[in-house]
Parts: structure tokens; sequence; C-alpha cells
């Protein structure tokens, strides 16, 4: 595990990501922020990620979560009606801010 973090345990971790794909999930271009965020999401009862709605329906080079693994989908209000449509087959609770 990354950063030395095995045997440790949080509540919440909250994270950006660069890019969000339904099918691919959340990812990001540099490869160890990659690692470290999967490795705070492995140890987190409760996963939040904030995502500007321009991010969603994007890759990046490094996935660091599923689409269905974080609890909580943060977004602004500019969030169209498909992108929303689009998220809702997934397990996870979108909140627009």
């Amino acid at each position: 595990m990354a950063l030395g973090l095995a045997g440790f345990s949080v509540d919440k971790v909250i994270l950006g990501t660069t890019s969000f794909d339904k099918n691919y999930g959340h990812s990001t271009p540099n490869y160890e922020t990659a690692e470290m965020k999967k490795s705070l999401i492995n140890i987190s009862r409760i996963k939040i990620v904030l995502c500007e709605s321009s991010k969603i329906n994007q890759r990046s080079f490094k996935q660091f979560a599923a689409p269905d693994e974080c609890d909580y989908l943060i977004t602004d209000s500019h969030i169209t009606q498909e992108q929303k449509a689009e998220l809702d087959g997934l397990r996870v609770n979108l909140l627009i801010a």
C-alpha cells in the first residue's frame, strides 16, 4: 500500500478528481497521485469525491477508483440532465452543491 498506510483507518476521505467516466471511474494524470488516492480510499469507511461537472464523462491517465467505489460524488449546479441520468445507474449518492 502506498505511503505506508497499511494498518490505518479513517472515517471519511474527501478527494478531488481530474476526471470521471461512468465506465472507467475516477482518474488523474499523475501516477503517484492516483496511488495515494487509491490508498486513502482503501482505508476509509466513507469515500467522498469532488468533481466539477465539466470533468464528468472525461478520462485521464490513471484510474484511482472504480465508478461505484465511492459513496458520494459532489458536483456543481452546472451538471446537465444527461449527466445526471448517466449517474443514476451507479451506486453512488450524487450531491449538487
